[in-house]
């Protein structure tokens, strides 16, 4: 049975869909390496460093750490959620079991 996809299209699609994602990691990398350069550039030129250059220093290692920990940080964001979640989910549960509890106790102080 043919769904009306062909093969050779879809893997054409899936191989362009790579080479796009290899390019976009090339092209990351090749930034990466040009902000350490920028960076070994200023700590090698100067002690003192005007405030433009110290910015900018301040400025290329933010982006290197935050580039470089960027998929630690999305894991912990993803394990945040889920126990925010499962927190919501037992305190909705808790909740039904704190008012199934008083309506016994409330049926047997009454009976």
């Amino acid at each position: 049975m043919n769904d009306g996809i062909d093969p050779k299209s879809e893997a054409s699609g899936i191989k362009e869909k790579s080479q796009e994602v290899e390019e976009e990691k090339n092209i990351k990398n090749a930034k990466a390496i040009k902000d350490l350069r920028d960076i070994k550039e200023l700590e090698e030129n100067s002690t003192t460093l005007s405030k433009e250059k110290l910015y900018k220093f301040v400025t290329l290692s933010t982006d290197g750490l935050l580039n470089h920990y960027e998929p630690t940080f999305k894991n912990i964001e993803k394990d945040i959620e889920r126990l925010n979640l499962k927190q919501e989910v037992l305190s909705v549960d808790i909740s039904t079991e704190i008012e199934k509890l008083r309506k016994s106790t409330n049926e047997v102080n009454l009976g």
